[in-house]
């Protein structure tokens, strides 16, 4: 792994080139800036190498805290690897997913007696609790380790290139747990910005799940990799998201598509922010109408583009004046792809068929599934 790969380098770079520069920020707090953030990485790598974690432990993160919790997503892959939870996951399938991630530790909130804990607590697995720092700027959090265990004299169970395990969603059976390494993040993420000229002067939104791919990857490091601002809000908190645009304090929103539903139908006339440049919907499809409604609705760009946990970006629609079709993906994002039918020969074009990518942003293979990685 190359240091132009490398998360904690880069952002390190980015900090001392722009210190003061805000990387995250929230409606309560005040915002968080990359020197500080800089300097909260190298703190808490220290602690968890003192308590034995490096590059290819996993550390399992299940806390409530998002402003925490996307801090956190920035600063622990220079530490460990991260790999986000929900964090209020259903007791029962909480001990089943930690024995498969074998995590050295797990993060959960200070006080908190989560199905997580006790998940943990019966696996032999160390607990460090974490919580957010009163006055502080917005995502600074402190952190104890609260219960040794055996896992901390596990070896690493990953390279040390990875620096998440991400987990799907679960709706095509039992969630799959995908590495994704520094050096897919940041190619993706230079990749996804270029395209959207998305740059310092931008502020995103976000308001998907920091522990799934839109909300981790395209919401938040994409755009803290191309040195602009995060503001992090409430999950599905579309009236919180509404006050940062008509505050004119976001230039892009990178979220569900049930989301831009919502927001569309909460605005029953005509709405123009001063910095809103575009939206791109996630986590599924909008259909043709409906981006013309809120093209028309909000006089901004609806980009459209195809994505997966595994893939990444795989295409991305061009921001005008480049055309843009309603109903399609845009182009290849720097990878190549093929449509192949079930007996995997190439469809004939206006056929349907099954994606196929290959490229810098796919990932090397599940993280406990031989069997399906071939």
């Amino acid at each position: 792994m190359s240091e132009d790969d490398d998360l904690g380098v880069l952002f390190a770079r980015l900090a001392a080139a722009a210190p003061h520069a805000a990387v995250l920020d929230t409606q309560a707090r005040a915002p968080l800036s990359r020197s500080d953030c800089a300097a909260l990485a190298r703190t808490r790598a220290a602690e968890a190498a003192r308590w034995g974690l490096v590059r290819g432990d996993v550390l399992a993160w299940a806390v409530a805290d998002r402003a925490a919790t996307a801090a956190a997503t920035i600063m622990l892959p220079s530490a460990a690897t991260l790999a986000p939870l929900p964090a209020d996951a259903p007791g029962a399938s909480t001990g089943a997913l930690l024995a498969r991630l074998r995590p050295k530790a797990l993060a959960v909130d200070a006080g908190a007696s989560a199905a997580w804990r006790t998940a943990a607590e019966r696996l032999g697995i160390a607990i460090v609790e974490v919580a957010s720092v009163s006055g502080a700027p917005a995502g600074a959090f402190d952190w104890r380790l609260a219960q040794a265990a055996a896992s901390l004299d596990r070896a690493p169970t990953l390279a040390p290139s990875v620096a998440y395990v991400c987990t799907t969603s679960g709706t095509t059976g039992r969630p799959k747990l995908v590495p994704l390494s520094h050096r897919q993040i940041a190619w993706t993420s230079r990749a996804v910005a270029a395209r959207l000229a998305v740059g310092p002067a931008d502020r995103s939104a976000v308001l998907t799940p920091l522990h799934l791919a839109n909300g981790m990857r395209t919401a938040l490091l994409m755009p803290a990799l191309a040195g602009a601002t995060v503001e992090i809000l409430g999950e599905a908190d579309v009236a919180a998201l509404e006050v940062s645009l008509r505050a004119g304090r976001v230039t892009f929103v990178s979220t569900a598509f049930t989301i831009m539903r919502d927001l569309v139908a909460r605005s029953r006339h005509t709405v123009r922010y001063p910095s809103l440049r575009f939206l791109r919907p996630a986590s599924g499809a909008l259909g043709a109408s409906e981006i013309g409604r809120l093209e028309s609705t909000f006089g901004v760009p609806v980009v459209a583009g195809l994505a997966t946990t595994e893939t990444g970006v795989i295409t991305q629609q061009r921001l005008p004046p480049a055309p843009r079709r309603a109903g399609a993906l845009g182009t290849p994002l720097g990878c190549e792809i093929r449509l192949l039918d079930e007996r995997g020969d190439e469809v004939a074009q206006g056929e349907v068929g099954e994606v196929h990518v290959r490229g810098p942003q796919v990932f090397a293979g599940y993280l406990d599934d031989p069997a399906l990685d071939a």
